[in-house]
């Protein structure tokens, strides 16, 4: 979860959003990453306001997304272990998995490590009522549905030729000297993943793919990892939702909320 913001601020007010300040939004706090000054004053009640405009992510797990000064390697331990060794302070972990190796190297973000474990268990990581957790793809599908969209309030996407070439398949040499392949059925680029299982390769071809993008109603309560329903048509996942608030100069305003649904490609 990020936050992205843009207001109206006079110099006090900007020192407080300023880089490694924490704000608190709709219940979550947000560590600022990003500030950028913008000097378009205004003079309102005899003050000059400029504005500010940020970017935050979640604070009890920012640091996870830092590139390390030390490296950071475990054997045989879990998910959660790695979050807090990152240090991550969150208080629950919902969805623990074991983990049988981790390597995050000096100067490495260890965000685009845990990325790897996520590809080869076949799952996300989801926040949810202030909870982190993991779950798998498959259980995406299985929950229930947060919301129906009749099939032609969205723009569709189409991306077979560039899943062909960006969306591999994976494969790797067990311990006998012989090749263990993953999903082999559609034609993909072929990438080879060192001291892999089949289980773990299988899993590394599951992946949600952008197949429609909605714009709506503003509904805060829509999140990534919740299931749509589509008439016509095999529910989505949320990949990304966007709420947007826009306040004019003239008090008028606009808000709504912008989802990219992603179907599962196995």
């Amino acid at each position: 979860m990020t936050l992205e913001l843009e207001v109206r601020a006079d110099d006090d007010l900007a020192r407080l959003l300023a880089e490694g300040k924490v704000l608190e939004v709709g219940g979550n706090r947000f560590y600022i990453i990003k500030t950028t000054r913008v000097e378009n004053r205004v003079a309102q009640g005899g003050r000059d306001f400029g504005g500010v405009k940020l970017i935050g992510v979640l604070d009890n797990c920012h640091t996870v997304a830092f590139i390390r000064e030390t490296a950071l390697v475990r054997s045989n331990t879990r998910l959660s272990a790695i979050y807090k060794a990152a240090g991550a302070s969150f208080k629950v972990f919902d969805g623990d998995i074991p983990v049988e190796r981790f390597a995050c190297l000096k100067g490495q973000a260890p965000t685009f490590q845990i990325a790897l474990v996520m590809l080869e268990e076949g799952g996300v990581m989801r926040w949810r009522n202030g909870r982190l957790g993991f779950v798998r793809l498959a259980d995406l599908f299985n929950q229930t549905t947060s919301i129906s969209l009749p099939d032609n309030a969205s723009d569709n996407v189409a991306s077979g030729f560039l899943e062909r070439h960006n969306a591999p398949r994976f494969y790797s040499v067990g311990s006998d000297g012989k090749t263990v392949d993953g999903n082999t059925q559609k034609a993909r680029t072929a990438v080879y993943a060192p001291n892999k299982s089949p289980r773990q390769l299988q899993n590394m071809t599951r992946y949600l793919v952008h197949r429609k993008r909605v714009k709506r109603s503003l509904e805060e309560r829509l999140m990534a990892g919740d299931l749509v329903d589509i008439s016509g048509a095999k529910p989505m996942v949320i990949i990304t939702a966007a709420h947007v608030f826009e306040g004019g100069m003239d008090g008028a305003g606009n808000q709504y909320s912008k989802l990219w649904l992603g179907a599962m490609n196995s």
